[in-house]
């Protein structure tokens, strides 16, 4: 059996180069963890400050963990299945396009036609 995890892992500690912080959308300058405290939990705001490598788990998120926690393969699925319904959806757009382009074509040959 799979040991549900304690602790998530900051990828961000481990950079050579450590990326920008994000700026605020008003003053472009770096965004103080007070700005964003009206959006955020100040538990989520702390872990996304952090420059320690490995951050604990709330206990309400390894409580839902407990419960139910998708496997790699469900991941994946899900993730295929929505990158399917994507491609669906881009050859529907891009043949009804392609259509109406040609039904635009016929009718400016019928309105040639008929002048």
């Amino acid at each position: 059996m799979v040991e549900i995890p304690k602790q998530w892992y900051n990828l961000v500690a481990d950079l050579s180069v450590k990326p920008p912080p994000p700026l605020h959308p008003k003053t472009f300058e770096p965004i103080k963890p007070e700005d964003l405290a009206h959006l955020f939990p100040n538990e989520l705001i702390k872990q996304e400050a952090t420059q320690e490598r490995f951050i604990d788990i709330p206990e309400e998120v390894l409580e839902i963990y407990k419960l139910w926690r998708p496997t790699p393969l469900i991941r994946f699925l899900i993730f295929l299945f929505s990158f399917l319904i994507l491609i669906v959806f881009l050859c529907v757009f891009f043949y009804i396009y392609n259509l109406a382009i040609d039904d635009l074509k016929i009718i400016k040959r019928i309105c040639f036609c008929f002048s």
